[in-house]
């Protein structure tokens, strides 16, 4: 049975403006404005998430994408760093 996710993407009231300037971007803009109330709604989750995995070599962004897929629950995108070193190790 194939995952399903949804994505969330969140974008400032002034990224919207932006994008809303090319009509062909009308439903997705309209989609990413409405996203951005997800930030609230997706808060606590992502507090949890950088309050269990953020170090020095894990970060989060301020609006970190969300991913909601069939268990209760959504993944919380995040950085993680690799350094060159470990390219050559």
């Amino acid at each position: 049975m194939p995952l399903t996710h949804t994505m969330h993407v969140f974008v400032t009231p002034e990224e919207a403006v932006a994008i809303a300037k090319h009509p062909e971007l009308a439903e997705l803009t309209a989609r990413l404005v409405g996203n951005q109330n997800d930030l609230t709604t997706h808060a606590a989750s992502i507090e949890k998430a950088r309050e269990l995995y953020v170090t020095d070599e894990v970060e989060i962004d301020d609006r970190p994408l969300i991913s909601e897929g069939g268990d209760p629950g959504r993944w919380v995108s995040a950085w993680v760093w690799v350094s060159d070193a470990s390219l050559n190790a």
